[in-house]
């Protein structure tokens, strides 16, 4: 993580969760895997995925939603510098935000 904790909250922390709190932090400092959607107004969610791959971007299959993609590398900017981010057709979101459109 760019940033260190703040000492404060790392003493909250363990004060809230003594049994945890590094486990807990842990996961606060861990590097974070971003995902993305294909806004299927904008294009067919294979042909974009495809897209990005064609721009050397490294995507995991989520095999629940094929119109979502793991973003491997972790390389944001690198999806922002694509057309098809650019033209919308493609958004970072969380995975979590994915499900509740699905169940509807």
């Amino acid at each position: 993580m760019a940033d260190e904790l703040p000492p404060r909250f790392l003493e909250r922390l363990e004060r809230v969760f003594p049994d945890e709190h590094e486990a807990v932090r842990a996961a606060l400092e861990a590097p974070r895997t971003p995902s993305l959607r294909v806004n299927t107004r904008r294009g067919e969610a294979a042909a974009v995925l495809d897209e990005l791959r064609a721009a050397g971007l490294e995507l995991e299959a989520v095999p629940w939603f094929a119109a979502a993609a793991v973003l491997a590398g972790g390389d944001l900017r690198a999806l922002e510098a694509t057309d098809a981010h650019r033209r919308g057709a493609v958004f970072v979101q969380g995975l979590s935000s994915m499900t509740a459109p699905l169940a509807l």
